[in-house]
C-alpha cells in the first residue's frame, strides 16, 4: 500500500513539474471571486431607471436587499455603494408607506438598468389603485 502511495506521489510531482507552465496559465485566467461568496469587492453601482408607470422618478428608491440601504433617484439615475452581486430592487419611497409594490431585483454591477413597465402588469395596476385610494381618503 505504501508503494502505491509513493508511486502516485512521484507521478503527481513529475506531471506537475512537466506541465507547470500550462497549469500556471490556466490558473491566471480564473477569477477566484466566484469561489469566495461574500468577499467580493465593493463597488459604486450606477442605477438607471426607466419607467412607464406614470409616477415621477423621484417617487422610487433603489434598495440593496443585503444591507437594506436605500438611495432615492434623481433625474432617472442614482449611485449606491454596494458589493458586486448583491441584489438591488426598486421600491417606492417611504413616503408611500401604505402602498406596497414588488419589483424584480437585479444583481449589482457597475452599471445596472432597471425597467418598470406598467401597461401589462396587473400587480402594478393594483399598486397604483392602492396609491389612488390612499390619497383619495
Amino acid at each position: 500500500m505504501k508503494f502505491v502511495f509513493i508511486v502516485i506521489l512521484i507521478l503527481t510531482n513529475f506531471l506537475t513539474y512537466k506541465f507547470h507552465n500550462d497549469i500556471n496559465g490556466y490558473l491566471s485566467n480564473i477569477s477566484f471571486k466566484q469561489f469566495r461568496p461574500g468577499k467580493a469587492d465593493p463597488i459604486i453601482a450606477e442605477v438607471e431607471l426607466t419607467t412607464t408607470c406614470g409616477l415621477m422618478v423621484e417617487a422610487y428608491v433603489v434598495v440593496d436587499l443585503v444591507t437594506n440601504k436605500s438611495v432615492p433617484f434623481k433625474f432617472s439615475r442614482t449611485n449606491i455603494k454596494t458589493v458586486e452581486g448583491n441584489m438591488l430592487q426598486v421600491q417606492l419611497n417611504k413616503k408611500f408607506s401604505s402602498v406596497s409594490a414588488d419589483f424584480a431585483p437585479k444583481p449589482a454591477k457597475k452599471k445596472v438598468r432597471m425597467n418598470l413597465a406598467c401597461e401589462n402588469d396587473s400587480s402594478l395596476k393594483d399598486t397604483f389603485k392602492s396609491i389612488n385610494n390612499t390619497f383619495n381618503n
